[in-house]
């Protein structure tokens, strides 16, 4: 009787164990494109965020150098806490700081969002930020000689503007709850593991 209950706590501890696995393998898909998404919304970010630099000779923004450098540096951890694409060597200590440092990320890319659309952009009290917002489509105009104008061109650039931050933080904000997912589950899997471990000994 102890055998063939055993032997149904191992199927079913198989069975668990294999639809972790399909499981695991469907987020690890996911994490890749959103991963590509992150560094290229970082880099978009950037580059538009030079424009007034290359165009003016305006300084770029400690906090935008900071983003860039962060977003940057997030992307090889990605590829070395996930083993490079081989879920064999992946590193779950990395991915947990991945995810982390993914965190400040967003959270720092949302605040300048927050603060550059919201805060102190339309709604400025004083006139002379306001009739500087927004500053990085404003620069471009002024840079092609169409001075204060709001043409379609600066409209344009206004909507490209904010909705590749939405877009951007978005995306970044649904990669991270699919890392969170995976290592949540990884760590279930190592915790029933350890059990199953136990109970034979």
């Amino acid at each position: 009787m102890a055998s063939f209950e055993t032997e149904q706590d191992d199927g079913s501890h198989r069975m668990r164990v294999a639809d972790r696995y399909k499981s695991n393998a469907k987020l690890r898909k996911l994490i890749r494109p959103f991963a590509i998404i992150q560094i290229t919304y970082i880099c978009v970010r950037t580059v538009w965020n030079m424009l007034p630099v290359a165009l003016l000779g305006d300084d770029l923004q400690v906090a935008d150098a900071l983003i860039f450098l962060l977003g940057a540096l997030l992307f090889p951890l990605y590829q070395y806490a996930f083993g490079f694409g081989r879920s064999q060597y992946e590193k779950l200590w990395a991915i947990k700081a991945y995810a982390i440092l993914s965190i400040l990320l967003i959270g720092e890319c949302f605040i300048r969002f927050w603060l550059y659309h919201v805060m102190f952009g339309p709604n400025a009290t004083d006139p002379d930020v306001a009739m500087a917002y927004p500053p990085i489509p404003k620069a471009v105009m002024y840079y092609l000689g169409y001075g204060n104008s709001t043409s379609y061109l600066f409209r344009a650039m206004d909507l490209f503007e904010k909705s590749m931050d939405v877009a951007g933080i978005g995306a970044c904000v649904v990669g991270l709850f699919v890392v969170k997912e995976y290592v949540s589950s990884q760590v279930e899997a190592k915790k029933q593991a350890a059990s199953k471990s136990k109970k034979r000994e």
